[in-house]
């Protein structure tokens, strides 16, 4: 997860994060933007992107990292995307994760693993089955609310497009964000994802447009 910081430096106090320059502003502008729901709650923060590819994994670790910098408290990073998982289980990470959970195999409390980043945790997809797809609503549910009760803010990488899956994290979700990637997604893509959360009465709080110019992707965001 170090893919977007530079070595650390001795600054004071967590409002100097060692971002590199090209996203530093833009994750400022993503944390003011969402000010309402981390000033007045523990957020649970759905990010996905309209289509595989668009950077929307690093972009959801990096915003979760710099909220845990900001606020000097613990946040969780959660790898949600069954499709595509952005992090690779090791031997020094849990067995069991978020699969496991929402199957009813585990406790929560088993699933966070430190990551390399000060203050941010993370809860990796666990062994996928054919029938975690489709996953209780409930079981979803408690697996937000457990996620809140224990951390400062909690954001779901989750899977691209809509569908079942992505229309029950996004449900559960204060704050919904988009990633397409900026003049290249086809406007049909975009038309699809946000006709489906419009239909399932799920408001998106706003698009990252992901230029995919830099190693580490800039993006604009822009408020719907």
């Amino acid at each position: 997860m170090k893919e977007f910081v530079l070595t650390p430096q001795k600054e004071d106090g967590p409002s100097v994060p060692h971002f590199r320059r090209e996203i530093l502003a833009d994750m400022e502008a993503l944390f003011a933007t969402l000010g309402p729901y981390l000033k007045d709650r523990r957020p649970f923060i759905y990010i996905s992107s309209t289509e595989r590819g668009e950077g929307a994994s690093t972009i959801a670790k990096a915003f979760a990292y710099y909220i845990a910098l900001r606020e000097g408290e613990d946040c969780l990073y959660v790898d949600g995307n069954i499709s595509n998982p952005a992090i690779t289980p090791s031997s020094e990470m849990p067995d069991l994760g978020l699969a496991e959970y929402l199957r009813g195999e585990d406790d929560f409390r088993l699933l966070p693993f430190s990551t390399e980043l000060p203050g941010l945790s993370a809860v990796h997809t666990g062994e996928v089955k054919q029938h975690y797809v489709a996953l209780s609503p409930e079981r979803a549910r408690q697996f937000r609310d457990d996620a809140t009760r224990d951390f400062r803010a909690v954001v779901f990488d989750g899977q691209p497009g809509f569908g079942k899956y992505p229309e029950i994290w996004a449900g559960l979700a204060d704050a919904v964000l988009v990633v397409t990637a900026y003049r290249s997604t086809k406007e049909s893509v975009i038309t699809r994802m946000t006709t489906g959360m419009n239909n399932a009465g799920i408001p998106i709080t706003g698009l990252i447009f992901n230029k995919k110019r830099y190693p580490v992707p800039e993006f604009i965001y822009r408020r719907i």
